[in-house]
C-alpha cells in the first residue's frame, strides 16, 4: 500500500507540470517583438519617401524608408525598426516626411508600438508629444502638416519627444 501511495503521488507530481512542450517536445518560450513599429495613417497630395529613423542608446542609426503614394482617403504606411537590445529604448524617434518636394500631409494618427505595448497619438497629441522642425508647419485643418523649402533646402522632420517615448516603455 505504501508503494501504490508514492507512485501515485509521483504520477501527479509528474502531471501537474506547467510548462508548455511544443510539437517537437521542447518547451517553448514566448516570443516578444524587439521591433519599433510606427503604423501612420496619413494621406498626402505629393508622393514621396518617408523614413522612419531611430537612434539607440549607443547613438547608432537606423533608418528604414517608404515611399508614401498621392491619396485622397487616408492610408496605412508602417515603418519597422529594429532594436539590437531588449532593454532598449530609442533616444530619438522621428518620421522624415519626405525630401523631394514640399507637400500637404494629412496625420490621422501615428501608432508606436514596441515589446507588447503601444499608444496611438492622434493630432491633438501633437503639441504635447512632437517636435517640428524649420521645414514644418501645423496647417490650419485638424492633422495638417505643410512642408517648406528654405533656402533650397527640404528636410522636413516629425520627431516624438521623451515624454512620447516614454508612453510605450
Amino acid at each position: 500500500m505504501k508503494n501504490i501511495s508514492i507512485i501515485l503521488v509521483a504520477f501527479l507530481l509528474l502531471g501537474c507540470n506547467n510548462k508548455k512542450k511544443d510539437d517537437k517536445g521542447s518547451e517553448s518560450v514566448a516570443k516578444i517583438n524587439y521591433d519599433f513599429t510606427v503604423l501612420a495613417k496619413l494621406k498626402t497630395d505629393k508622393e514621396d519617401r518617408f523614413q522612419f529613423v531611430l537612434k539607440d542608446i549607443d547613438n547608432e542609426t537606423t533608418i528604414e524608408k517608404t515611399v508614401v503614394k498621392v491619396s485622397e482617403d487616408f492610408q496605412d504606411v508602417v515603418g519597422k525598426v529594429k532594436a539590437k537590445y531588449d532593454f532598449e529604448y530609442p533616444t530619438t524617434l522621428y518620421l522624415g516626411l519626405g525630401y523631394l518636394q514640399p507637400k500637404t500631409i494629412i496625420l490621422e494618427s501615428l501608432e508606436i508600438s514596441y515589446k507588447g505595448k503601444s499608444h496611438i497619438f492622434t493630432p491633438n497629441d501633437f503639441e504635447e508629444y512632437f517636435t517640428i522642425n524649420k521645414f514644418v508647419e501645423f496647417g490650419d485643418n485638424y492633422g495638417e502638416l505643410i512642408t517648406k523649402t528654405i533656402d533650397g533646402q527640404h528636410v522636413p522632420i516629425l520627431g516624438l519627444n521623451r515624454k512620447g517615448i516614454d508612453l510605450i516603455k
